[in-house]
């Protein structure tokens, strides 16, 4: 068995650290973010902005945060209207407008970096940027719209006190602040995804729907915690206390997908967080997620990936990451 899981915290298991920063900014300003990073979230510590994403405006205020999905390019700004004077990168490449390498030009110390001097900054912005997340979480991000803001009311306490510690730590060099920062960075998108989950009510179907449901919500949770178990639709509907017919019918109106479909695609992003991670023998990993055998693991993984699981880890070996194949929708 290979433990309990809920749809946050596949999100984590095998996540690298985020990308931490302080930005201290004068208006007017905006900044293009084209660095293709799979999540990153906003909180501004001074001052309201406006986040723009695919053609839509949100507008965030003090001790609020924004979240913001896929590898499209967004923009920040003290207003919409502010022209961009700079252009965030792959690896964190910082340019201006006419291509200036601004890293240095900006830096403001200790994980700080802006036009301004913390006296002199309108505005005060926390960023994390997780440039890669595990294949586990594709089925909780797809879910995302592709900016969640939490804000004013709707922010809870917790994540208000959240933001508050991250922003302190973000200033100190003190022992063992990569992992403090970390596990703050960690405990600030974990709270905001919770707020989405907590109204799962309001989604369309989905897997966070499926997850919080009354009754189809225990065999979901079974099923993601204990993949390699030979599931079948007859045994998650007891599991449920429901009839069979009751359960899939139920099971496909709330999540918009099928117990046997979620049980494929769980396997197999174990399968290939194992294979990215691990010099586990695949035969081994076939076993674990609940394939008979690793040609069975095989036929599945290349259906959905597009190579087989010896050439996918391969490539994340060879560190070609990005010339890898998306998952199939």
């Amino acid at each position: 068995m290979i433990g309990p899981m809920d749809v946050i915290s596949g999100l984590f298991g095998t996540a690298a650290s985020p990308f931490l920063l302080r930005s201290q900014m004068r208006a007017p300003f905006a900044i293009d973010i084209a660095d293709h990073a799979a999540l990153t979230f906003v909180a501004p510590a001074r001052g309201e902005i406006d986040i723009m994403v695919g053609g839509g405006t949100h507008r965030l205020g003090p001790s609020g945060l924004a979240l913001v999905r896929g590898t499209a390019a967004w923009r920040l700004g003290d207003t919409r209207a502010s022209a961009p004077l700079a252009v965030i990168e792959p690896g964190q490449v910082c340019r201006s407008a006419d291509g200036t390498e601004l890293v240095a030009a900006w830096d403001r110390g200790v994980r700080t970096w802006g036009n301004a001097s913390d006296r002199d900054a309108s505005h005060v912005l926390l960023s994390g940027t997780y440039e890669h997340l595990p294949a586990t979480a594709e089925m909780l991000l797809e879910q995302l719209p592709e900016v969640l803001v939490v804000d004013g009311p709707d922010a809870a306490s917790s994540l208000r006190s959240a933001i508050g510690l991250l922003n302190d730590e973000l200033l100190e060099d003190h022992a063992a602040q990569h992992v403090v920062l970390s596990r703050l960075a960690d405990l600030t998108l974990a709270l905001t995804l919770r707020h989405w989950v907590d109204g799962a009510v309001t989604l369309p179907p989905s897997l966070v729907r499926g997850y919080a449901d009354d009754l189809i919500g225990a065999a979901i949770r079974a099923l993601l915690g204990d993949p390699a178990e030979p599931w079948t639709i007859e045994r998650l509907a007891r599991v449920a206390g429901m009839s069979r017919a009751a359960f899939a019918r139920r099971f496909a109106d709330i999540t918009g997908t099928t117990p046997i479909a979620l049980l494929t695609r769980w396997r197999l992003a174990l399968a290939a967080e194992r294979l990215r991670m691990t010099d586990d023998p695949i035969v081994e990993i076939a076993t674990d997620v609940g394939y008979g055998s690793a040609f069975a693991l095989s036929t599945a993984f290349k259906r959905r990936y597009g190579l087989s699981p010896r050439r996918y880890r391969a490539g994340h070996d060879e560190g070609a990451r990005a010339d890898l194949p998306r998952s199939a929708p």
